[in-house]
């Protein structure tokens, strides 16, 4: 049912009539007066609300060629009866743009782009670059902004930053958007609350964005005042080299004072600088004013920027060095004078695929060759030539003995033996040191108290002979004093008997350690480069890091009771750890701590004597 409708028509004087005629009266979707009748036959009457502006959001921008961006039109008003949005590029060679704004960069050159709705358009020009770097982030600063959070007082203003990453992006270009106009405006990055509320005010550049939640309150305490503070700011002055930068702050009264927008300046910009983060960039000798304002408080430094003190040397600490391949090692530089300016070293390499070096001095080897690793500070440099050498197994590997042939592997693996000679006779006592320092292992044997020492590789003569303790002495090899070379220590139940040279007479260091039924083992524990002691009770390792009674310093248990043990340095980290032996099979442990072993092989016969030592000096 439709209800009736009666045209009422002012007579100007207050009264509504039809000016003398009869009301029209009717029903029906729509009434058409014509020729003062009135019909009811439903003619269509139709209101029709034009668009009044079209505006694209973002503005300008860039595009490397091959990508893309949809860029979205707003039509007003909002109740507009034809809304829809036609999409056109005036290069399609250029750039072309969909149904949808998508935005397809083709060649390097300039497109524009228009959006059009109801008889109104708007453009946007799109520039393509093939060079074009793209923005990676965009980060949003400035003075009370803290965890992408702001408060300001109405009416007060806030200076926000924007940073756009890298420094060499090719669209840098920043506009400023708030998400609520009546709570905040925001133009430039500079932020004005207009009534309270919250308001997300964003940052866009080349297609990144960041955003601070800005909270505006009514007005609340006042500062009463604000003085400016930071390194080296004292009775209200500060002094600085030119080319050095110092990050000021300040503080208000009282403390709970509302803070709205912070102004820095600097009264002489040739002199030195101010962001309105309080950063402080000193340009040129000469004297300026740094001044603070907070709401309508200020305060004012006076800066002295001085001459810079200049880099005269700068030296790598070391000199040259060689590393093997997939090594590292940190280098350090020294900057005279003292008291230069800038002492911040950066670091280069003249060949990366040879080896590289941090910002920190750290230097990796990736493969064998040279290359110089150079330190610059300011205009000074000095240059050290690092070595890498090819990965090979380093450490101490087994050997075995068969009768007098010594079968030796330089890695630690099974597999034939890389030398074989023999020394000595059957009936000898074998020991394994370094006689001479010159990182490779040898051979010496003892026949009574006897020592017949060979520097070499090799059967034949030896190269040195002397006696040294009794014929039934319990004898151990190690380098006792870190020179480098090993040397004898005897065993006499708990009674030690050390001697640091290789040659007859009585022992340099004697002292009791363990007890009598202990076995012993000998080894650098600390990588320190000196031996010392240990027992072994069970399978339980008791180790102590000086020659001399004492408890332990360390304390573990590793491999079984009935298990053969060995002690060397297996990785070349120049620590000494375990390997237990069990038949052929040989386990081996990196750390010197309980647990499975790291490393297991087969090597030798289950009868071989075994031998440890750094055959190859690697």
């Amino acid at each position: 049912d439709q209800d009736e409708v009666e045209f009422v028509f002012n007579n100007g004087s207050g009264q509504w009539d039809n000016n003398g005629e009869a009301n029209y009266k009717g029903t029906g979707e729509s009434l058409l007066v014509k020729n003062g009748q009135l019909t009811v036959d439903n003619p269509p009457c139709t209101v029709t609300v034009p668009v009044s502006s079209v505006s694209i959001a973002g503005g300008d921008f860039q595009l490397p060629v091959g990508s893309t961006r949809r860029i979205s039109a707003t039509v007003s008003p909002a109740n507009a009866t034809d809304r829809a949005v036609s999409w056109r590029s005036s290069d399609t060679s250029v750039a072309t743009v969909d149904a949808s704004g998508t935005v397809t960069a083709v060649k390097a050159g300039t497109a524009t782009i228009t959006a059009t709705a109801g008889g109104k358009s708007a453009t946007v020009k799109v520039t393509v670059a093939s060079d074009y770097v793209a923005v990676s982030s965009v980060s949003i600063s400035g003075t009370g902004v803290s965890g992408g959070k702001a408060t300001i007082n109405v009416g007060a203003g806030l200076n926000l930053a924007a940073t756009v990453s890298p420094s060499n992006a090719t669209d840098r270009t920043v506009t400023w958007n708030t998400s609520d106009a009546s709570v905040v405006s925001v133009s430039n990055g500079v932020v004005y609350g207009l009534k309270a509320g919250t308001a997300t005010v964003t940052a866009t550049a080349g297609g990144e964005s960041a955003s601070v939640t800005i909270t505006v309150t009514a007005q609340g305490v006042g500062v009463d005042s604000v003085s400016i503070t930071g390194s080296g700011v004292s009775n209200g002055k500060l002094s600085m080299p030119a080319t050095t930068s110092r990050q000021l702050g300040y503080q208000v009264s009282p403390s709970n004072a509302v803070v709205g927008a912070v102004y820095w300046s600097s009264s002489d910009t040739s002199v030195a600088t101010v962001d309105g983060a309080g950063k402080v960039t000193a340009k040129a000798e000469g004297v300026t004013a740094i001044t603070v304002t907070v709401g309508n408080r200020s305060h004012a430094i006076i800066l002295t920027v001085t001459k810079p003190i200049a880099v005269e040397s700068v030296a790598v600490v070391g000199g040259d060095f060689t590393i093997k391949q997939g090594s590292a090692k940190t280098l350090a530089a020294t900057v005279k004078p003292d008291n230069a300016t800038n002492k911040s070293v950066s670091w280069s390499s003249s060949n990366n695929a040879v080896a590289t070096v941090s910002s920190a001095g750290v230097v990796t080897a990736l493969a064998p060759g040279k290359a110089t690793i150079t330190a610059r500070c300011g205009l000074v440099s000095a240059s050290v030539v690092v070595t890498v050498t090819a990965a090979v197994d380093s450490g101490d590997s087994l050997g075995v003995r068969r009768g007098r042939d010594m079968h030796l592997r330089n890695s630690l693996a099974g597999g034939v033996a890389d030398v074989t000679f023999p020394y000595g006779v059957v009936s000898d006592e074998v020991f394994v040191g370094d006689w001479d320092g010159d990182g490779v292992d040898t051979f010496a044997v003892r026949r009574g108290k006897t020592f017949y020492l060979s520097n070499s590789l090799r059967g034949g003569n030896a190269e040195v002979v002397f006696e040294y303790g009794r014929a039934g002495d319990v004898i151990l090899v190690g380098d006792w004093d870190g020179d480098g070379k090993d040397t004898f220590m005897v065993r006499r139940g708990r009674e030690f008997h050390m001697s640091n040279s290789l040659r007859s007479g009585a022992a340099e260091k004697v002292f009791e350690y363990g007890r009598v039924d202990d076995a012993v083992v000998v080894g650098d524990w600390d990588g320190d480069g000196k031996d010392t002691l240990g027992v072994r009770r069970g399978a339980v390792m008791h180790l102590r890091n000086d020659l001399g009674a004492g408890a332990a310093s360390d304390v573990f248990s590793y491999g079984r009771a009935d298990d053969v043990v060995l002690s060397g340095d297996w990785d070349g980290d120049g620590k000494d750890t375990f390997m237990v032996r069990r038949g052929r099979e040989c386990h081996v442990s990196n750390s010197l701590r309980s647990g499975a072993a790291e490393k297991v092989f087969d090597y030798g016969h289950a009868t071989d004597m075994i031998l440890v030592g750094n055959w190859d000096g690697k």
